[in-house]
């Protein structure tokens, strides 16, 4: 029995697609494994508080169908590099859902000349918001150029899909940026200039020190 579930999780990590986890069957025997590889994954990082853990596995369990989850989970388990950053997103997904529904992860839109991929998409049903999650040292990236120019490139072009998709679908978005950490002024009157809102120290743990 442990053969045919390794195998499919070995199937997990290699696929590009995720459409298959649309059967509950399939996914009931992978969850389990899927849950035991990150609690691996969970417990070499030394700097998680513990309930940041609870937060993780709770996670899987309430959001194990939303479109795109899967794939936010493989690239937490599977890149050593963009843990922090994958991390944030599933927690800060954790806050937003307290507040507004949560319909995807990492989802791909695009427009008629652009595409870009967004960490949080949320609806209340007239309204959606695309989300983007930077757990950054601002500052940092700001004093380099090469950094800077790729991250205002990079929120100039989700804002032209977000705006792109509100005057073709008649739905109301709004892009947002959530950091983890303060923007600094110079990314603050940057994103003045551009009309990109944003919101600091977002999500509940980071406030309590758990993150």
């Amino acid at each position: 029995m442990r053969r045919p579930l390794f195998y499919l999780l070995l199937l997990v990590v290699a696929t590009p697609s995720y459409s298959f986890f649309n059967s509950p069957h399939l996914w009931n025997k992978v969850c389990p494994v899927l849950l035991k590889e990150l609690k691996k994954k969970i417990k070499k990082n030394q700097v998680l508080h513990p309930h940041t853990k609870q937060v993780l596995q709770s996670s899987i369990k309430r959001f194990k169908y939303t479109p795109g989850f899967v794939s936010t989970i493989q690239t937490l388990l599977a890149h050593t590099s963009v843990f922090e950053g994958t991390l944030f997103e599933v927690v800060c997904g954790r806050d937003v859902h307290k507040q507004t529904p949560i319909i995807g992860f990492n989802q791909i839109k695009t427009s008629d000349n652009q595409k870009a991929q967004f960490d949080l998409i949320v609806t209340d049903g007239t309204q959606e918001k695309w989300i983007e999650c930077k757990k950054i040292d601002w500052h940092k990236a700001w004093r380099n150029r090469k950094r800077r120019k790729a991250l205002q490139e990079q929120f100039i072009r989700q804002q032209n899909v977000a705006r792109f998709n509100h005057q073709l679908n008649g739905l109301t978005i709004s892009y947002y940026v959530y950091s983890a950490t303060s923007i600094t002024d110079e990314w603050g009157d940057w994103f003045a200039t551009k009309n990109i809102q944003y919101c600091e120290h977002f999500f509940e743990d980071q406030k309590k020190g758990r993150f």
